[in-house]
C-alpha cells in the first residue's frame, strides 16, 4: 500500500467536497497522487480538467479500489444513504479494499489522539491549519458540525428577520449591518454573508441569492440537529419555527435552489437599493 504521503484518496466532488478537493490537490506535494472518485462522471471530468498541471490524478470507481493504494481517505458525502454506500457495501464499500478514515471551511474532526496529526496533515490542504478541530473521539466531530449547522440556520433566519424590519422602516441597511457588528446581535451571517441585498460586497444575496449554500441542504442538516436534541433529550423553542420557514421557503419555486439567505426574501424582503 502507498504511503499516505504520495496517495490520499478523496470520495465525494459536490457542492462541499468539489472545492476541498481542489484546494487539496492544489496545496498538497506536486509529486504525490490524488486517488479520486464520484458517481457524477461530469464533475470528475471538471476537477481533472480544472487541476490538471498540479499534480498526479487518478480516477477510481468506487472507494474499494481507493483505499486498495491509499491509506488515508476523505469522504464528503451529502446523505447517510450515501455514507452507507461508500462505507457498507459489501463489494465496492472502503472496507471491501482496506481500512479507511475518516475555499475556506472548519473541519471538525472525531478521532483517536494518535491519528489526529496524521488526519490534520491531509485535512489542512483543504480549509486552514488552525482551522481543523479534533472534537473528541470518533463521532464528536459530527456532533460538533451538526449544532453548528443548526445554530447557522437559526441565525440565518433572525438576521433575515431584522433586517427585513429594517428595511420595512426605511433604516439604512448597511448602516445597520455595521452597528449589530460592533454590538451584540453580531454573527457570522452578518459578518459574512448578510441576507438583505446591498450589505456584504459578493454575498449571494448580491445575485438574487445564487451559490452558497442552498436552503435544501440547509434545511435537512438544521433536521439533523432536532434529531440530535432530541437524542439526547435537549429542549428547544427555536427548532420548531425555524424549521417551517426553512420548509415553506423550500417549497417557494423563486427560493429554490438558493442559498439559504433567501429565506429574507420569502419572508418579503427587498432590495432597498431599489426606488419605491
Amino acid at each position: 500500500m502507498a504511503s499516505p504521503k504520495t496517495a490520499i484518496g478523496f470520495i465525494g466532488l459536490g457542492m462541499m467536497g468539489y472545492p476541498m478537493a481542489v484546494n487539496l490537490r492544489e496545496k498538497m506535494d506536486p509529486a504525490a497522487t490524488l486517488l479520486v472518485c464520484d458517481v457524477n462522471k461530469t464533475m470528475i471530468d471538471k476537477f481533472v480538467k480544472q487541476v490538471d498541471g498540479k499534480g498526479s490524478i487518478v480516477v477510481k470507481n468506487n472507494g474499494a479500489e481507493i483505499a486498495k493504494e491509499a491509506d488515508t481517505v476523505v469522504t464528503m458525502l451529502p446523505e447517510g444513504a450515501h455514507v452507507e454506500t461508500v462505507y457498507l457495501d459489501p463489494s465496492t464499500d472502503l472496507l471491501a479494499g482496506s481500512k479507511g478514515s475518516s475555499w475556506q471551511p472548519n473541519l471538525h474532526v472525531g478521532s483517536t489522539p494518535e491519528i489526529f496529526p496524521q488526519v490534520k496533515a491531509v485535512l489542512q490542504h483543504m480549509g486552514m491549519r488552525d482551522n481543523v478541530f479534533r472534537c473528541g473521539e470518533v463521532g464528536a466531530g459530527t456532533a460538533f458540525k451538526v449544532i453548528n449547522n443548526y445554530l447557522s440556520a437559526i441565525t440565518s433566519v433572525a438576521a433575515s428577520e431584522a433586517m427585513n424590519i429594517a428595511v420595512k422602516m426605511g433604516l439604512d441597511a448597511k448602516l445597520l449591518n455595521d452597528v449589530i457588528n460592533t454590538s451584540g446581535g453580531q454573527c457570522w451571517v452578518t459578518s459574512k454573508n448578510n441576507p438583505c441585498p446591498g450589505v456584504t460586497p459578493g454575498a449571494p444575496a448580491e445575485r438574487n441569492w445564487e451559490g452558497g449554500f442552498r436552503i435544501e441542504l440547509c434545511t435537512k442538516v438544521f433536521k439533523m440537529g432536532i434529531a440530535l436534541a432530541e437524542m439526547v433529550g435537549a429542549k428547544t423553542i427555536l427548532s420548531k419555527p425555524t424549521l417551517d420557514g426553512l420548509q415553506s421557503a423550500c417549497e417557494d419555486e423563486s427560493c429554490k435552489g438558493r442559498d439559504a439567505r433567501v429565506i429574507y426574501k420569502w419572508l418579503g424582503g427587498t432590495d432597498p437599493r431599489e426606488k419605491k
